[in-house]
């Protein structure tokens, strides 16, 4: 049964991946461009000894650069999710990458699907299930994927 469980948990953190993969695309260039718009932007006033606002300036500018790294980090996990997982997709056969493209990218209508592939609904649903194992494999070797298996689980254990 437990085994069952873990099997589950990933095929539905890898939907869950490749259902996200397109949001973050977005905000990838949404961080970037954020960056790029406040790079060397970050600036401080000094009015001398007791003079000013050093306090608040000083908690401004922290709070200011706490949120750039802050962006920088989830900018790097985000290039790291969509580097693995682009890197998977590209690598399924013909058919199941374009299903998967499809399916979980464009998020079109599995109807929409049939017609574009020429194939009937239990077709595309076998496709998918196999698109999905396909891309499972390179995932289990990358830890943030790991971890969200594993929180997905921790979930699942706690609602019990």
């Amino acid at each position: 049964m437990e085994n069952k469980a873990v099997e589950k948990a990933i095929f539905q953190t890898t939907e869950r991946w490749l259902y996200s993969f397109s949001g973050w695309k977005a905000e990838i260039v949404a961080i970037e461009t954020n960056l790029e718009d406040h790079s060397g932007k970050i600036t401080t006033t000094y009015g001398g000894i007791g003079g000013g606002h050093a306090e608040g300036v000083e908690d401004g500018l922290f709070g200011t650069a706490t949120g750039f790294v802050r962006d920088e980090e989830r900018l790097w996990d985000l290039r790291s999710k969509v580097k693995v997982l682009g890197t998977a997709i590209d690598a399924l056969p013909y058919d199941e990458r374009n299903l998967a493209i499809m399916k979980y990218l464009e998020q079109r209508p599995t109807k929409v699907i049939c017609e574009k592939m020429f194939i009937d609904e239990r077709a595309v649903s076998y496709r998918r299930v196999k698109a999905v194992r396909m891309i499972i494999r390179p995932l289990l070797r990358f830890q943030m994927f790991v971890d969200d298996v594993n929180q997905k689980l921790k979930n699942i254990n706690c609602k019990k």
